[in-house]
């Protein structure tokens, strides 16, 4: 009996604040830094044809998501989310051969991104302990070519189960990811590529072919 009354105190004066201590850790903010990555290859199918990009964020909130058993811990990004994205989205169409410019009316060729969701949630558990850690972003894409019109809404989401709360490097790999997959959807819409591209100088709006070659 002693010895079991022995092993009950250690465990409560140990491990039980131990796991609280560590528990607690998971209620501190976080700031995270974006660093979208593009997978989308680069092409020539803009041909030089210029484009006016614009970002709307359109969040009702501009936090990315709570955590903490309490649910009080705040996940902030540390930059201007609309900037980091236009940014993103105008390398990318560089990169496809046209030629970003700043929003204007005057160009003819535009591209108008929406934020409507960049969202990370912790699902399930409490304190210490989570049940899964879900992350989305959709963004909607209104384009304008002369007197013609193209929108689409583009989704990306990652769900990931978690026995512990995740470190704040954790989250951070995630929620770049998930803005990463997102921004490479629209990059690589060549249905929407398409439509920027028309009447560029220089040719048509559908992409250059492959080689023969590679088609094999």
């Amino acid at each position: 009996m002693k010895a079991k009354s022995i092993l009950r105190l250690l465990t409560g004066s140990f491990v039980l604040p131990l796991i609280l201590a560590i528990g607690g850790c998971a209620a501190f903010n976080e700031d995270i830094m974006l660093r979208p990555v593009s997978r989308v290859e680069a092409s020539t199918i803009g041909q030089g044809q210029r484009v006016a990009v614009s970002v709307v964020d359109e969040r009702p909130s501009r936090l990315i998501g709570i955590r903490g058993h309490m649910r009080t811990a705040e996940i902030r990004a540390v930059q201007d989310v609309p900037r980091v994205v236009g940014d993103a989205i105008r390398q990318g169409l560089q990169n496809q051969g046209f030629e970003p410019v700043p929003e204007s009316d005057a160009e003819p060729v535009g591209l108008e991104v929406q934020i409507q969701t960049f969202n990370y949630d912790a699902t399930a558990g409490g304190g210490f302990f989570t049940g899964g850690i879900y992350t989305n972003a959709v963004f909607k894409v209104v384009a304008r070519n002369g007197d013609d019109d193209f929108d689409q809404v583009y989704r990306s989401e990652i769900t990931d189960e978690a026995f512990i709360t995740p470190t704040e490097a954790e989250d951070s790999a995630q929620i770049n990811q998930t803005l990463s997959d997102v921004i490479d959807r629209v990059l690589s819409d060549q249905e929407l590529l398409g439509f920027l591209a028309e009447g560029a100088t220089g040719g048509s709006a559908t992409a250059i072919p492959e080689p023969q070659a590679a088609l094999d």
